[in-house]
């Protein structure tokens, strides 16, 4: 997590949106232990999830948990944005799931969100077309002081996938490359 720690952790145990206020939300601790599980790091985990319940789940966070999202519904949702991809030279901010017209340029984070979904959806030429465009803004778009907290995210889940740092199983969990390493 090197360089992405070194903007946004005020502390070791949790993660703040600089854009508004420095604040610590549940969504930004759920990244950041997410990414701590990714990177293999015991102690920074520990330090978040022990942050996290303490401070944001009130002691209990087994009865504070989302309910798992729904892989087909969440695919079929999205259909719009993939016709407009397969037209398109870009991303688009917005897409009308019913007519698939698009509008807008989206922000370079919600593009790397995409490259998951491209990947479920056996898209590799779009995804490869997309992975091509955020290689060239990388560094200023993600990593830099100025960067917003969820193109910071967003980068971070979807190139994350695509290097191969984690992956879900067909339960919906989280299976990290270091956990299918050692097996």
């Amino acid at each position: 997590m090197g360089q992405f720690s070194s903007t946004v952790y005020p502390n070791p145990w949790t993660l703040i949106e600089r854009q508004v206020g420095d604040r610590t939300t549940s969504e930004g601790q759920a990244y950041a232990l997410c990414f701590a599980l990714v990177a293999n790091e015991h102690r920074e985990f520990e330090l978040l999830l022990s942050w996290t319940i303490n401070n944001l789940a009130l002691g209990d966070l087994r009865s504070r948990q989302p309910a798992d999202p729904l892989r087909a519904p969440l695919l079929l949702s999205m259909e719009g944005m993939r016709r407009a991809l397969q037209t398109g030279p870009s991303t688009l901010e917005r897409v009308d799931t019913v007519t698939g017209a698009a509008s807008g340029k989206t922000p370079s984070g919600f593009t790397a969100v995409l490259l998951p979904y491209l990947t479920a959806q056996r898209e590799t030429a779009l995804a490869e077309r997309l992975l091509l465009q955020l290689q060239a803004t990388q560094q200023q778009a993600f990593f830099s002081r100025q960067s917003a907290y969820y193109d910071q995210m967003l980068a971070l889940f979807g190139l994350g996938f695509i290097e191969k740092r984690f992956r879900f199983n067909v339960q919906g969990r989280l299976t990290p490359s270091w956990v299918s390493e050692r097996c």
